[in-house]
Protein backbone atom coordinates (compact mmCIF):
# COMPACT_ATOMS: atom_id res chain seq x y z
CA UNK A 1 0.00 0.00 0.00
CA UNK A 2 1.27 3.45 -0.89
CA UNK A 3 2.23 5.76 1.93
CA UNK A 4 -0.23 8.61 2.40
CA UNK A 5 0.05 12.07 3.94
CA UNK A 6 -2.45 14.20 5.77
CA UNK A 7 -3.12 17.50 4.00
CA UNK A 8 -5.41 20.31 5.09
CA UNK A 9 -7.26 22.34 2.48
CA UNK A 10 -9.63 25.28 2.62
CA UNK A 11 -12.77 25.38 0.51
CA UNK A 12 -15.85 27.52 0.84
CA UNK A 13 -18.94 26.11 2.55
CA UNK A 14 -20.95 25.88 -0.69
CA UNK A 15 -18.28 23.79 -2.39
CA UNK A 16 -17.94 21.59 0.69
CA UNK A 17 -21.71 21.03 0.67
CA UNK A 18 -21.70 20.06 -3.01
CA UNK A 19 -18.79 17.66 -2.50
CA UNK A 20 -20.42 16.13 0.59
CA UNK A 21 -23.62 15.41 -1.35
CA UNK A 22 -21.59 13.93 -4.22
CA UNK A 23 -19.67 11.74 -1.77
CA UNK A 24 -22.94 10.56 -0.23
CA UNK A 25 -24.29 9.69 -3.69
CA UNK A 26 -21.15 7.65 -4.43
CA UNK A 27 -21.18 6.08 -0.97
CA UNK A 28 -17.77 7.48 0.01
CA UNK A 29 -16.54 10.03 2.52
CA UNK A 30 -15.74 13.63 1.65
CA UNK A 31 -12.08 12.83 2.24
CA UNK A 32 -12.19 9.83 -0.13
CA UNK A 33 -13.95 11.91 -2.80
CA UNK A 34 -11.35 14.68 -2.61
CA UNK A 35 -8.60 12.04 -2.81
CA UNK A 36 -10.29 10.56 -5.88
CA UNK A 37 -10.52 14.01 -7.53
CA UNK A 38 -6.85 14.73 -6.86
CA UNK A 39 -5.78 11.30 -8.12
CA UNK A 40 -7.77 11.76 -11.37
CA UNK A 41 -6.19 15.17 -11.87
CA UNK A 42 -2.68 13.78 -11.40
CA UNK A 43 -3.25 10.72 -13.62
CA UNK A 44 -5.14 12.39 -16.51
CA UNK A 45 -6.72 15.83 -16.25
CA UNK A 46 -3.46 17.76 -16.03
CA UNK A 47 -2.43 16.41 -19.45
CA UNK A 48 -5.66 16.98 -21.40
CA UNK A 49 -4.78 20.47 -22.64
CA UNK A 50 -1.33 19.44 -23.82
CA UNK A 51 -2.60 16.39 -25.74
CA UNK A 52 -5.37 18.41 -27.39
CA UNK A 53 -8.35 16.62 -25.81
CA UNK A 54 -11.71 18.35 -25.75
CA UNK A 55 -14.95 17.50 -24.03
CA UNK A 56 -17.93 16.88 -26.33
CA UNK A 57 -21.49 15.80 -25.70
CA UNK A 58 -22.08 12.11 -26.57
CA UNK A 59 -25.03 12.90 -28.85
CA UNK A 60 -22.96 15.48 -30.74
CA UNK A 61 -20.06 13.05 -31.17
CA UNK A 62 -22.39 10.34 -32.43
CA UNK A 63 -23.99 12.78 -34.89
CA UNK A 64 -20.60 13.96 -36.16
CA UNK A 65 -19.25 10.43 -36.64
CA UNK A 66 -22.46 9.21 -38.29
CA UNK A 67 -22.51 12.15 -40.72
CA UNK A 68 -19.11 11.28 -42.22
CA UNK A 69 -18.89 9.43 -45.50
CA UNK A 70 -16.62 6.38 -45.71
CA UNK A 71 -13.57 8.23 -47.05
CA UNK A 72 -13.84 10.99 -44.42
CA UNK A 73 -14.20 8.40 -41.69
CA UNK A 74 -11.19 6.42 -42.97
CA UNK A 75 -9.16 9.64 -43.10
CA UNK A 76 -9.99 10.47 -39.47
CA UNK A 77 -9.06 6.94 -38.39
CA UNK A 78 -5.74 7.10 -40.25
CA UNK A 79 -4.75 10.55 -39.02
CA UNK A 80 -6.04 10.43 -35.49
CA UNK A 81 -5.74 6.83 -34.37
CA UNK A 82 -2.09 6.18 -33.77
CA UNK A 83 -1.05 9.79 -33.27
CA UNK A 84 -3.50 10.65 -30.51
CA UNK A 85 -3.03 7.51 -28.42
CA UNK A 86 0.74 7.38 -28.80
CA UNK A 87 1.03 11.10 -27.98
CA UNK A 88 -1.14 10.65 -24.89
CA UNK A 89 0.99 7.72 -23.72
CA UNK A 90 4.29 9.50 -24.31
CA UNK A 91 3.11 12.75 -22.78
CA UNK A 92 1.50 11.30 -19.67
CA UNK A 93 3.80 8.32 -19.01
CA UNK A 94 7.11 9.25 -20.62
CA UNK A 95 7.56 6.13 -22.75
CA UNK A 96 5.56 4.03 -25.17
CA UNK A 97 5.07 0.59 -23.60
CA UNK A 98 2.28 -1.96 -23.44
CA UNK A 99 1.70 -1.36 -19.72
CA UNK A 100 1.49 2.39 -20.32
CA UNK A 101 -0.95 1.79 -23.18
CA UNK A 102 -3.26 -0.17 -20.83
CA UNK A 103 -2.99 2.53 -18.17
CA UNK A 104 -3.76 5.38 -20.58
CA UNK A 105 -6.64 3.48 -22.20
CA UNK A 106 -8.19 2.92 -18.76
CA UNK A 107 -7.65 6.57 -17.78
CA UNK A 108 -9.14 7.83 -21.06
CA UNK A 109 -12.23 5.62 -20.73
CA UNK A 110 -12.66 6.70 -17.08
CA UNK A 111 -12.34 10.40 -17.88
CA UNK A 112 -14.72 10.05 -20.85
CA UNK A 113 -17.37 8.45 -18.63
CA UNK A 114 -17.43 5.36 -20.82
CA UNK A 115 -18.37 2.16 -19.00
CA UNK A 116 -15.87 -0.65 -19.37
CA UNK A 117 -14.42 -3.77 -17.80
CA UNK A 118 -10.74 -4.59 -18.05
CA UNK A 119 -10.09 -8.22 -17.16
CA UNK A 120 -6.40 -9.02 -16.87
CA UNK A 121 -5.06 -12.59 -16.70
CA UNK A 122 -1.65 -14.16 -17.21
CA UNK A 123 -1.93 -14.49 -20.98
CA UNK A 124 -4.21 -11.67 -22.10
CA UNK A 125 -6.16 -8.52 -21.29
CA UNK A 126 -9.86 -8.49 -22.18
CA UNK A 127 -11.86 -5.28 -22.58
CA UNK A 128 -15.61 -4.91 -22.73
CA UNK A 129 -16.50 -1.29 -23.49
CA UNK A 130 -20.13 -0.16 -23.41
CA UNK A 131 -20.31 3.26 -25.02
CA UNK A 132 -23.65 3.67 -26.83
CA UNK A 133 -22.03 6.04 -29.33
CA UNK A 134 -22.85 4.23 -32.55
CA UNK A 135 -21.16 1.80 -34.90
CA UNK A 136 -18.70 4.38 -36.23
CA UNK A 137 -17.38 5.02 -32.72
CA UNK A 138 -16.85 1.27 -32.28
CA UNK A 139 -14.96 1.16 -35.60
CA UNK A 140 -12.92 4.24 -34.62
CA UNK A 141 -12.05 2.73 -31.24
CA UNK A 142 -11.10 -0.54 -32.93
CA UNK A 143 -8.83 1.35 -35.33
CA UNK A 144 -7.28 3.40 -32.53
CA UNK A 145 -6.48 0.37 -30.39
CA UNK A 146 -5.44 -1.94 -33.22
CA UNK A 147 -3.03 0.58 -34.78
CA UNK A 148 -1.52 1.54 -31.45
CA UNK A 149 -0.94 -2.10 -30.52
CA UNK A 150 0.49 -2.78 -33.98
CA UNK A 151 3.20 -0.21 -33.17
CA UNK A 152 4.00 -2.32 -30.11
CA UNK A 153 3.89 -5.60 -32.11
CA UNK A 154 1.00 -6.89 -30.01
CA UNK A 155 -2.02 -8.57 -31.62
CA UNK A 156 -5.63 -7.60 -30.97
CA UNK A 157 -7.94 -10.63 -31.12
CA UNK A 158 -11.52 -11.75 -30.54
CA UNK A 159 -12.92 -8.37 -31.67
CA UNK A 160 -16.68 -7.91 -31.51
CA UNK A 161 -18.55 -4.65 -31.87
CA UNK A 162 -21.86 -3.02 -32.66
CA UNK A 163 -23.45 0.39 -32.12
CA UNK A 164 -23.49 -0.06 -28.33
CA UNK A 165 -20.24 -1.78 -27.41
CA UNK A 166 -16.88 -3.14 -28.44
CA UNK A 167 -15.02 -6.05 -26.88
CA UNK A 168 -11.62 -7.49 -27.64
CA UNK A 169 -8.64 -9.39 -26.25
CA UNK A 170 -5.03 -8.34 -26.26
CA UNK A 171 -2.54 -11.22 -26.24
CA UNK A 172 0.47 -10.47 -24.06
Amino acid sequence: MKKTSVVSIRINDDEKGILSVEGDLEGITLNALIGKIISKHIRWDRFTREIDNVCINKKSLTFLLDSLDDSEFDQICKINSIMSMKDAILFSKGNFTFENFLSVLDMWLDSSNISYRHISTDGFDRYIIKHGLGNNFSMFLNSLIEKTLHELNIPLTDIDYNSEHISFEIDR
